[in-house]
């Protein structure tokens, strides 16, 4: 596929009835399972299919934001009773 059919893909907009930075992650999760699932039954015709793998990658993105942000702001006491960052 050349540059022009790249295009037209990348053209394909995702209509949300929903702001997705404000779903849930256990919402977030369960719409990538339905996702996953109406992509793996091939009854979808192409353009809708990449439509669905176009929210589903989105949903990702929203969820690693919302994982990382999670993983930044846990704390652990140290030995003196003080908060730190949690490091790895």
């Amino acid at each position: 596929m050349g540059k022009a059919g790249n295009a037209d893909m990348a053209d394909i907009k995702v209509d949300r009835p929903y702001n997705i930075e404000e779903i849930p992650l256990e919402q977030a999760f369960s719409m990538l399972e339905e996702i996953l699932e109406t992509l793996e039954s091939d009854k979808l015709p192409l353009e809708q299919s990449f439509k669905e793998y176009m929210e589903g990658m989105s949903l990702i993105k929203a969820c690693n934001d919302k994982i990382d942000k999670v993983e930044k702001a846990v704390l652990q006491l140290n030995e003196n009773g003080d908060l730190d960052e949690f490091c790895e």
